[in-house]
């Protein structure tokens, strides 16, 4: 998957690791966010970059992805050369891509860290991009 074979559909990207915590809170909004937009050009991307030794493991990713009923691609970065492009700082980072290409929105952390609202404002952003020509 890239973001070329993306171009006219919005990518909602998140960077995460299994292992943290802050990540594991998001899942739930990314399962409600995917379910919500699940009949629209809209797709969730993860990208694994890993933050231990273990979380460096691919059978670990890949046993991890399932029991956490994650259904959205996972892609793994585990040299984090996704991470450095990206100019990453923290897990969990949410991007929202536009259907051109352009990285539109930006939710560092939790989206609901002491009922912050980030899922809804996501949400409300991505059907801001879907509207756009």
């Amino acid at each position: 998957i890239t973001l070329k074979s993306r171009n006219g559909k919005v990518t909602l990207v998140e960077y995460w690791t299994f292992g943290c915590f802050n990540c594991r809170n998001n899942l739930p909004s990314l399962a409600r966010l995917q379910k919500r937009f699940a009949n629209k050009d809209v797709q969730i991307l993860a990208v694994h970059t890993p933050e231990t030794e273990q979380e460096k493991i691919s059978a670990n990713v890949e046993k991890n992805v399932k029991k956490l009923n994650i259904t959205y691609p996972v892609l793994l970065d585990q040299k984090a050369v996704n991470w450095e492009n990206w100019k990453q700082r923290f897990w969990p980072t949410v991007y929202l891509i536009d259907k051109k290409g352009h990285v539109r929105f930006e939710w560092d952390g939790e989206l609901e860290y002491q009922h912050a609202g980030g899922e809804e404002a996501t949400a409300k952003f991505i059907e801001k991009l879907l509207a756009e020509k």
